[in-house]
């Protein structure tokens, strides 16, 4: 809060959409004082404990976890951040099985999704191809319908979670390398989140196709 209170920036009105990680710090912050509860519980309580998700931690990893080495580029190995205050910006730590049973629980149809429905409602347009809700991007791709994908991005790390809504599937890709990825909507991303996206896009396909072919 200290930062917020300092900091100067001014941003233009017509100055387009800009993805802000302080943000979600601010939202975090807000979440943890009308709850009375601390951001870790909130996850442990809200979304870990009623989707079975054991492996996830804040920040601080568990002593019996072994991390794979993060890299910015090739060789180049990098420290792992540790974002304490701005811990809902990225903080959280999960093994790719659990982020799976968090995707399932995004899925029209699953016991979970009536608490998350709302967060999938478009809140704002960005452009004709892409706009927001509660967190997530919502993307519309000619034949394929919407896309609703969400990534993360650290020191050395990189992940991709995204969702296909009609078809009730989804992908999570995460890496331990930072590499650049321009995919068709103009959006650098990185290793992680280019190929989930594309290969989203590549399942969504082959769904229709198989539909049509039954």
């Amino acid at each position: 809060m200290d930062y917020t209170n300092a900091h100067k920036k001014r941003i233009k009105a017509n100055s387009g959409f800009q993805y802000s990680n302080l943000g979600f710090s601010i939202v975090g912050l807000i979440l943890e004082a009308i709850t009375g509860k601390t951001y870790q519980a909130l996850i442990k309580d809200e979304i870990c404990q009623p989707l079975g998700i054991k492996d996830l931690w804040i920040t601080q990893p568990k002593d019996d976890i072994h991390l794979a080495p993060g890299a910015m580029k090739r060789k180049k190995a990098t420290p792992r951040w540790e974002l304490n205050a701005i811990a809902p910006a990225g903080g959280i730590d999960a093994h790719i099985m659990d982020m799976l049973k968090y995707a399932r629980g995004n899925i029209p149809g699953h016991p979970f999704y009536p608490r998350r429905e709302i967060a999938h409602q478009t809140r704002r347009s960005i452009s004709k191809q892409l706009s927001i809700g509660l967190g997530w991007l919502i993307t519309s791709h000619k034949g394929l319908g919407t896309l609703h994908s969400h990534t993360g991005a650290t020191g050395g790390f990189n992940s991709f979670l995204g969702i296909h809504p009609a078809g009730k599937f989804g992908v999570v890709v995460l890496t331990n390398c930072r590499l650049s990825f321009l995919q068709e909507l103009g959006l650098k991303m990185d290793a992680a989140s280019g190929i989930g996206f594309e290969g989203l896009k590549f399942m969504v396909k082959e769904f229709q196709t198989s539909k049509m072919l039954a």
